[in-house]
């Protein structure tokens, strides 16, 4: 009887230590999952936060894109109404081929694809004989292409022309402007697309000028 109670005690401390065990194993398990939890957590909310930043960056050079493009915007009409001004508020087809030329000078020196550069619709060289302001893309065509070099010829020797006129075949070529990352700054897709047909209106309309010039 003595060896079946010390068999009963010894049972009981085996089923006590394996309880033991049992609780330690399921503790640590816990702590495991909640650590894993934690971890899960804390990894979202770095991603929640890293995406915030990045929204808040993008929104702020969207702003400052937009802030730059009124600027010049604004600078570039000013010095539009400046100069019809001088003229008695008419801006004559004059105006327009110097403002061509200057802009022209420019459009060539811009680095399209640097983060400084801006489109600004009005400070293309656009060949039209309407007041800078005054007039939107689809208002390039062939016909407003063809009566501003018209225009232009009447302000130039036959050279001066002929060199304009294939510089300008060249600037509005659609392979320069990819080149040349032209729209690298305009977002909506709709109104790079304005801007795109636009210049290539110009574009085939100043080629065929200068094929029948020089044929």
């Amino acid at each position: 009887q003595e060896e079946r109670r010390k068999r009963e005690a010894r049972d009981e401390q085996e089923q006590q230590r394996r309880e033991a065990l049992r609780r330690e194993e399921l503790a640590r398990a816990q702590a495991e999952a909640r650590r894993k939890e934690e971890e899960e957590r804390r990894k979202v909310e770095e991603a929640a936060c890293r995406q915030r930043e990045a929204e808040a960056k993008a929104d702020a050079a969207r702003r400052n894109v937009e802030e730059r493009r009124r600027i010049t915007r604004e600078n570039l009409l000013r010095k539009v109404n400046h100069l019809r001004q001088q003229n008695r508020g008419r801006w004559s087809p004059q105006h327009a081929v110097n403002w061509y030329r200057e802009q022209c000078d420019v459009f060539d020196k811009m680095k399209w694809s640097s983060a400084d550069a801006v489109f600004v619709f009005e400070s293309i060289p656009w060949p039209t004989t309407s007041c800078p302001g005054h007039f939107r893309p689809e208002d390039i065509t062939w016909e407003t292409t063809e009566e501003f070099f018209h225009r232009a010829r009447t302000y130039m020797t036959g050279d001066e022309y002929e060199k304009v006129l294939k510089k300008s075949v060249l600037r509005f070529h659609p392979d320069r402007w990819t080149g040349k990352g032209v729209l690298t700054s305009v977002e909506d897709v709709r109104e790079k697309e304005k801007y795109k047909e636009a210049g290539l209106r110009a574009s085939k309309a100043i080629t065929a000028l200068f094929s029948n010039e020089t044929q």
